[in-house]
């Protein structure tokens, strides 16, 4: 997120390592950039996605481990098994957020029963309900562009869109 006209902070996931780090990246004459923080597990759990929404508010997608969960702010949602969120975004028109999750782990043997589902959640509700579900694919990324869902699709070796208008 941008924080003035030469300083960004940015946040990356820290999968099994920690939550989140984030950073603070100047673009003056001499660009640098540092560490701000990071923010441990209170559990054993992995933390696959992360982003800035339109309040500036960092959200997460913490995938698998002790206990998957999706973060808004301080906010946190959990699906039911066995979809843990794997990416979270926003689409900035409406304030929708939405999550991509898979049915099973990346591993090989898993890629046959693989199922993505994306959720959603509007700004004013408390709940995320399952939007979508494609079966035989996977997918761990998820961004928005352009009125579509973008997904990367890892069983197939392909990128997927859906289009936020057709329900």
């Amino acid at each position: 997120k941008q924080l003035d006209d030469m300083r960004w902070e940015i946040a990356v996931s820290g999968c099994w390592e920690c939550l989140y780090t984030t950073f603070h990246l100047t673009t003056a004459k001499k660009p640098h950039i540092a560490p701000k923080l990071t923010r441990h597990h209170d559990d054993r759990s992995f933390s696959n996605g992360v982003f800035y929404d339109a309040n500036g508010d960092l959200a997460v997608a913490v995938s698998k481990g002790v206990n998957p969960r999706i973060l808004v702010d301080e906010t946190a949602w959990v699906l039911p098994s066995p979809w843990g969120a794997r990416d979270i975004c926003q689409d900035l028109t409406d304030k929708t957020y939405y999550a991509v999750t898979n049915s099973n782990t990346p591993k090989e043997s898993a890629y046959h029963r693989a199922a993505v589902s994306i959720w959603r959640k509007g700004i004013d509700e408390d709940r995320w309900v399952m939007w979508r579900q494609i079966d035989r694919a996977h997918a761990d990324t998820c961004r928005i562009y352009r009125g579509y869902l973008w997904l990367t699709d890892q069983l197939n070796d392909a990128v997927i869109g859906l289009h936020l208008v057709d329900q």
